[in-house]
């Protein structure tokens, strides 16, 4: 997946209105819960009726995330460290597993895959086959892409709370963490926190050096939590300096912000 980051449009922090912006995403949540609660009621009627699947796998991992966040924020002052640790890394595993076994029958499909997609696109079009091919591959790159970025965050908002912080805290520096075990974090951070944790963010980012997926994820975090989140200028002057990523009207917008408030 590393000739994707070639074909991905360059991040940019635009000028966005926060308050449009959150219901906006609170709209396309209702609609996915919504979506999601549908495929669950089709999951237990038709169990009986086909095998195991990757979709049925992806119901099951995302409802083991959602019931163990239930646990861990209802229940963490009656369980001890060591009990919440478990079940956050239970948490990732889940989640984790399930990612890279959606890339990897998804990395072993992509010829079949990249030829669907090329047929659908040869139909009533002047394209040429190299154009519709070039399409069809950055279409499956940006697809494995999003999807990467959709789990960490589903995990992320599935078990976060701004009570467990240490508990998160102690995991992001355990020898057992990996990539997207410390994407997952940041994320929680921000969310939880709603602060810029630069120190964190920092030497995230230097660690990810040569790792261009991991570092792409970690920028695209950021700056979602920008968009919907009401951010001081000077640390969005940090974050466009240190993620390297320009600064699109920025200016105008917190002023537009700081009227507001």
């Amino acid at each position: 997946m590393l000739d994707c980051i070639a074909t991905i449009p360059k991040l940019v922090i635009e000028q966005r209105d926060i308050d449009e912006e959150r219901r906006a995403r609170l709209k396309e949540r209702d609609l996915l819960e919504q979506a999601t609660t549908e495929d669950g009621e089709n999951y237990i009627e038709e169990t009986d009726e086909r095998s195991v699947s990757g979709r049925s796998d992806s119901y099951r991992s995302d409802r083991i995330v959602e019931i163990i966040g239930q646990i861990l924020r209802n229940r963490y002052a009656s369980l001890t460290k060591e009990q919440l640790k478990d079940l956050t890394f239970s948490a990732y595993s889940s989640e984790l597993k399930f990612l890279d076994f959606f890339l990897t029958v998804t990395r072993e499909g992509r010829d079949y895959i990249l030829k669907f997609i090329k047929m659908i696109f040869k139909e009533g079009t002047k394209l040429s086959d190299d154009e519709i091919a070039n399409i069809a591959r950055d279409m499956f790159l940006m697809f494995c892409y999003g999807f990467s970025f959709c789990v960490i965050k589903k995990t992320a908002d599935s078990v976060g709370s701004e009570k467990l912080m240490p508990i998160f805290d102690d995991i992001n520096t355990s020898s057992k963490r990996s990539p997207a075990m410390q994407l997952i974090y940041i994320a929680i951070r921000l969310e939880c926190t709603k602060k810029i944790p630069k120190k964190e963010l920092s030497e995230m980012y230097s660690q990810f050096e040569g790792n261009p997926i991991a570092q792409r994820l970690l920028q695209e975090l950021v700056i979602q939590h920008l968009y919907l989140n009401h951010v001081d200028y000077q640390d969005r002057q940090w974050i466009s300096s240190k993620f390297r990523l320009p600064m699109k009207s920025q200016r105008l917008l917190q002023s537009k912000t700081e009227y507001k408030t």
